[in-house]
């Protein structure tokens, strides 16, 4: 009984103290950020700083700026976090691939170009002076690129017929770049995340920097938007609207999957054949910027130097 007791006053004790310890947490700001912590995404509070310092560092004089924007900021991080999750496995980028993978053909030209973007990205060079990467046979990278379309007039076979000046749609990708070269693509994953989390910092910024060119416009008198407590000039009004925002994440940043058939010379057909393939794409938007298609992709070491 004696020892029943003791073991009951010591789990008395030990809930005692977590409930101490959560509240001088809370005291600090950190909330329940070390029970949250997870490896595998920003921590919130970093995400929070970065935010502020993103966009207006004045923030940090309105009374409990943080545990404004946490709620947000930490809906924005989950919904990163599943956008990277979703994406598929990287492709191998390979001059076999290049052969039999008609998905790396439509992006890509050649490993030859593989090559010049791995030469032309400091981050990529960098990377590979590394001692880490002497050891590994590859490493694992995003690649971003743009998609356009746009109309040609070329030959095109109707039946057994050979018709010329047909109107056509040539699909290309262009502004091809490697980014975030990591040794693992649990690494990748989570650099892509910092990397998706910075544009969105970056496009807040752009957008309520344009919010607040408008309420200069719209306003006569230039001393009621450098004194009203109405304006976005006032770091208490910034900080509500861009909680506000952060409350839609799905409007910040999302990512849309299509599916085109295009044939070995680019052109976009209406449904699959012998003479073309389909091209599964994702791409991202932010904001209302335009939308960037991005894949995983590994590469060899031996390949690239």
């Amino acid at each position: 009984m004696a020892v029943e007791r003791r073991i009951q006053e010591a789990s008395v004790l030990r809930e005692f103290f977590n409930e101490q310890w959560q509240y001088l947490l809370e005291l600090l700001g950190v909330e329940n950020d070390l029970a949250e912590s997870d490896p595998n995404s920003i921590p919130v509070n970093e995400a929070i700083t970065g935010l502020v310092q993103g966009t207006d560092a004045r923030i940090r004089a309105v009374y409990n700026y943080k545990d404004s924007l946490r709620s947000g900021t930490r809906a924005l991080l989950q919904h990163i976090d599943g956008i990277v999750e979703h994406i598929p496995p990287a492709v191998k980028l390979t001059k076999k691939s290049f052969i039999y993978n008609h998905q790396v053909s439509s992006l890509l030209d050649s490993m030859k170009e593989v090559q010049k973007l791995c030469s032309e990205s400091d981050e990529v060079q960098e990377y590979l002076k590394s001692p880490s990467a002497v050891e590994q046979g590859s490493f694992f990278a995003v690649l971003f690129m743009d998609h356009r379309e746009k109309i040609v007039f070329g030959d095109a076979m109707r039946g057994d017929v050979i018709q010329r000046d047909v109107k056509q749609t040539s699909v290309y990708f262009t502004g091809q770049k490697l980014l975030a070269p990591s040794a693992t693509e649990h690494e990748v994953r989570l650099a892509l995340k910092y990397i998706l989390f910075d544009n969105v910092v970056e496009y807040l910024k752009k957008f309520l920097t344009q919010e607040k060119r408008s309420e200069i416009k719209g306003s006569e008198d230039f001393s009621y938007f450098s004194n009203s407590m109405e304006s976005l000039n006032n770091p208490s009004k910034y900080l509500h609207k861009l909680v506000r925002i952060l409350e839609l994440p799905l409007q910040l940043i999302s990512m849309h999957e299509d599916t085109i058939c295009v044939n070995s010379m680019g052109i976009k057909r209406s449904e699959p054949g012998k003479s073309c393939e389909e091209v599964h794409l994702r791409e991202l938007e932010i904001g209302d910027d335009d939308d960037n298609v991005m894949v995983l992709v590994e590469i060899k070491i031996d390949d690239v130097i």
